[in-house]
C-alpha cells in the first residue's frame, strides 16, 4: 500500500544517514578513539545495512515479523563481533565479513530470481548486492589470512575495495530509488488500466441500463395505449409507432403489426433482411404478427444489430397485444351476449327480474306491467322481498337457501302471492335460478300473473258445487258411468234405494245392479 511504501522509503533514508554517519566516524579513525571511530562507526554502518536491506526486501516481499527477527539477529551478531575484545581490528573485521553478506543475500536473490517477471533494473540491483556479498567474504578471508595486512595502510587492494564499496553502495541506493519509482509507475499503470476497465464496465452497464429503461418505457407506453385508447384501427397505429423507441437504434428501426391480414406500419416503414418477429395469437390460434426491421448498414452495425434482450421484448409485446385482443374479443362477446339476453328478456311474456344481494338490478317490461310500475327504473334498487306477500316471505327465504345449497342452483315452480307497488296482492307462479350478472353471483326470478287462471278455477269450483247441490237434491236415482259402465258419480239416493256402498260399486258395473231378467232391456 502507499502508506507502507512511504514507511519503507523513510527506513531507507534513515539507513543511508546511518551509513554516512558510520563512514564519517571511520574516516577519523586514528584521530579519535577506536571506540568512537571503529566500534561505533561500524555499529552505525551495520544498522544502516540492516535497514537498507529491509527496505530492499520490501520491494519484492512482504516483510513480516519473521524477516524482522532474522535481520535483528544478524545485526546483533555483527555488533557483538565488532565490540568483542579480540587481539586486533583485522580479526574483528575478518569475522564480521562472514556475517555482513547475510544482510544482502536474500534481498539480492529475491530481486534476481524470485520475482515472476523481474525487470532488468531489479536483476542489476540484485546482482550488485550478491557481488558485494562475495567481495566482503573474500576481504574477510584476506584479513584473517594475511598477517601484514593493515586496515590503516592505504594499499592498492584497500583503496580498490573501499572505492568499490562506495560505488556499490551508491548503485544499490540508486537502484532502490529507481525500482521504487518503477514499481510506483507500474502500480500507477495498473491502476489506470483497472480504472479504464472499471470505467468501460460502468459505461457498458450504463448503456445496458439505458437499453433496459427504453424497453421498459416501450412496454409501459404500449400498456398505457391499450388501457386508454379506444379499440379501433387507431389503437394499432399508435402501438406500432411506439415499438421502435424500445430498440437499440430507434432511428434505424421500423415496425409492422399484422392482424387478420390487415397491416399497420410505423412511420417511414421499410422492409429489410434483418428483422425480429413475434406471433400474435387468440386462444391458441395465430392471427397475426409483430415484425421489427433494422435499416442500418450491416457493414457498420454488423449482421446482428439486435440485443438478446430485444428478442425477449418483442415476445413480451406479442404476448401483451395478444392478451389485449383476447380480452377485447371476450368483452365484445360478453356485451353481445348480454344484449341478446336483454332483448330476449324484454320480449318475454313472462316477468323476469334479476337481483343481487337481495336488491333488484334488472327487470323486463312484463315485470314492470305486472307489479304496476311505470318503467324498470321504478324497480331497480328495490328489495326483492318487498314484492313478496308477507304470508309467503318465510317460504321464499327457505326456497332461496335451498336453491343456493343445491347443485342445480334452481327451485321448482311454486304458486304464491306478490304485491303490486300499490300494495294490491296478485297470485303468481314463480321459479328461480342462480346465475351470474356482471361477474357476480345473482338470482334470476321468472314469474307469471295467474289471476285469470285463479278466477277460472274459482268459477269452475263454484259451478261444480252448484251442480253437486242440484244432483244431490234429485229425489230419484242419478248416476254417471264411464265407457266401461263403471260408476263415476252418483247421488245419495242411489245408495239409499239400491243399498250398494261405494266399495261394492268399485268392482262392478251398472249392469250388475240390474235384475237379470231386465238386463237385456237395459243393454
Amino acid at each position: 500500500t502507499l502508506k507502507r511504501a512511504q514507511i519503507y522509503d523513510t527506513v531507507f533514508m534513515i539507513s543511508m544517514a546511518l551509513q554516512a554517519a558510520g563512514w564519517m566516524l571511520l574516516f577519523f579513525r586514528g584521530t579519535i578513539s577506536d571506540i568512537l571511530s571503529f566500534s561505533l562507526g561500524n555499529t552505525l554502518i551495520f544498522c544502516g545495512f540492516c535497514l537498507e536491506n529491509i527496505a530492499l526486501l520490501s520491494l519484492v516481499r512482504t516483510v513480516n515479523k519473521h524477516w524482522l527477527q532474522y535481520f535483528a539477529a544478524i545485526l546483533a551478531l555483527s555488533i557483538f563481533i565488532i565490540w568483542l575484545p579480540l587481539t586486533g581490528q583485522n580479526q574483528s573485521v575478518g569475522l564480521v565479513s562472514f556475517v555482513i553478506p547475510l544482510f544482502f543475500l536474500f534481498p539480492g536473490v529475491f530481486l534476481v530470481f524470485s520475482s515472476p517477471r523481474p525487470s532488468p533494473l531489479q536483476q542489476f540491483t540484485g546482482s550488485i548486492l550478491l557481488f558485494y556479498s562475495t567481495a566482503v567474504i573474500i576481504r574477510g578471508i584476506s584479513l584473517l589470512v594475511a598477517k601484514d595486512y593493515s586496515l590503516l595502510t592505504p594499499t592498492f587492494f584497500q583503496i580498490l575495495f573501499l572505492s568499490g564499496q562506495f560505488v556499490i553502495m551508491a548503485l544499490a541506493s540508486t537502484g532502490y530509488i529507481l525500482i521504487r519509482r518503477e514499481i510506483v509507475s507500474s502500480d500507477l499503470e495498473d491502476e489506470i488500466k483497472e480504472r479504464q476497465i472499471i470505467e468501460g464496465e460502468v459505461r457498458r452497464k450504463s448503456d445496458l441500463l439505458k437499453e433496459r429503461v427504453k424497453e421498459l418505457n416501450c412496454l409501459y407506453e404500449v400498456s398505457r395505449l391499450i388501457e386508454t385508447t379506444p379499440w379501433d384501427k387507431d389503437l394499432f397505429s399508435a402501438l406500432v409507432n411506439e415499438i421502435p423507441a424500445g430498440w437499440r437504434y430507434p432511428d434505424l428501426t421500423c415496425a409492422r403489426i399484422t392482424v387478420n391480414s390487415r397491416e399497420y406500419s410505423s412511420k417511414g416503414f421499410q422492409t429489410s433482411g434483418i428483422k425480429q418477429e413475434s406471433v400474435l395469437t387468440m386462444y391458441g390460434k395465430t392471427v397475426g404478427s409483430i415484425e421489427v426491421f433494422f435499416l442500418g448498414d450491416p457493414t457498420i452495425y454488423g449482421t446482428e444489430p439486435f440485443l438478446p434482450e430485444e428478442s425477449s421484448l418483442i415476445i413480451a409485446l406479442g404476448e401483451r397485444i395478444s392478451r389485449m385482443m383476447e380480452r377485447h374479443w371476450s368483452e365484445v362477446t360478453l356485451r353481445e351476449s348480454e344484449e341478446r339476453f336483454r332483448r330476449l328478456l324484454s320480449r318475454s311474456f313472462d316477468a323476469v327480474v334479476i337481483h343481487q344481494d337481495g336488491r333488484i338490478v334488472m327487470a323486463n317490461d312484463s315485470a314492470v306491467r305486472i307489479v304496476g310500475a311505470s318503467n324498470p327504473d321504478d324497480l331497480i334498487g328495490k328489495q326483492i322481498i318487498d314484492l313478496v306477500h308477507p304470508d309467503y316471505r318465510l317460504a321464499v327465504a327457505e326456497r332461496v337457501q335451498e336453491m343456493l345449497a343445491s347443485k342445480e342452483g334452481t327451485v321448482p315452480l311454486m304458486e304464491e302471492k306478490f304485491l303490486r307497488l300499490d300494495g294490491t296482492p296478485i297470485p303468481v307462479a314463480v321459479m328461480a335460478t342462480a346465475t351470474q350478472h356482471e361477474g357476480r353471483p345473482a338470482v334470476i326470478v321468472v314469474f307469471r300473473d295467474i289471476t285469470r287462471q285463479k278466477e277460472a278455477e274459482n268459477a269452475l269450483e263454484t259451478a261444480n258445487q252448484f251442480s253437486d247441490t242440484i244432483i244431490d237434491s234429485i229425489p230419484g236415482i242419478f248416476y254417471v258411468l264411464d265407457e266401461q259402465g263403471h260408476f263415476v258419480r252418483r247421488n245419495p239416493h242411489h245408495q239409499i234405494i239400491t243399498g250398494y256402498s261405494d266399495e261394492e260399486l268399485h268392482n262392478i258395473t251398472a249392469l250388475d245392479t240390474i235384475a237379470p231378467d231386465d238386463r237385456d232391456l237395459v243393454a
